[in-house]
């Protein structure tokens, strides 16, 4: 659940243990299929609705297993988004000062403190927490930084010892491998062999493909 430290890790992402509501019943997450141990929990909202844990209660739903959409609008692009892009821009140009008054308006809606004069880190923090789970990309965030040890690094999660226990005990676990990024070929894709080809060798291939 929310704590009042990080307010939006429980909306976002559910570890072993954590309430949510399903069809109108309260649980405790596990999972015996989940790599990490974690799920996320951002969009559960629609799942929250009917009666007695029966799926044919929620009209927030489609009852046809082949097409599972729900009623819940998935915005493109949030208010937070364009703040957090306000605060960046002020940043990169030296206006640390100005960046608190967007950044901040993120923060007071989660009943965090403001932070008077932000840094770049505290904008990487916040573009994270924030928009974690949505359709911004996260990639393309640590490639404008620069942050490649991030897009390199290994990721761990949970692996729990009772996988039906909300309760269980767990041990950290290396889930994906650390990956190969080379900033000289890495940071946009390559151009479809197809297309150069139909340009008559006006496009020319990106550098390092």
């Amino acid at each position: 659940m929310p704590s009042k430290r990080v307010p939006r890790r429980g909306i976002t992402v559910l570890n072993f243990g954590d309430k949510f509501t399903f069809f109108g019943q309260e649980r405790e997450y596990y999972s015996t299929n989940s790599l990490s141990g974690f799920m996320m929990g951002k969009y559960l909202d629609p799942y929250t609705y009917g009666s007695n844990g029966e799926s044919g209660s929620n009209d927030m739903i489609n009852q046809n297993g082949d097409y599972p959409t729900t009623r819940l609008n998935l915005p493109l692009m949030r208010y937070a988004e364009m703040l957090l892009f306000k605060a960046e821009a002020l940043l990169m140009t030296g206006r640390n000062s100005d960046a608190a008054e967007p950044l901040n308006e993120i923060r007071n809606r989660v009943g965090l403190p403001i932070i008077s004069n932000p840094t770049l880190a505290d904008l990487k923090h916040e573009r994270r927490v924030e928009l974690a789970c949505e359709w911004t990309d996260r990639v393309a965030d640590l490639k404008r930084w620069g942050d490649f040890d991030y897009l390199r690094m290994a990721l761990h999660g949970r692996d729990h010892v009772r996988k039906t226990d909300p309760h269980s005990d767990y041990k950290v676990i290396e889930v994906w491998p650390a990956r190969n990024f080379d900033p000289n070929k890495h940071m946009a894709w390559p151009i479809n062999p197809d297309e150069i080809a139909k340009s008559n060798g006006v496009y020319k291939q990106t550098p390092g493909w």
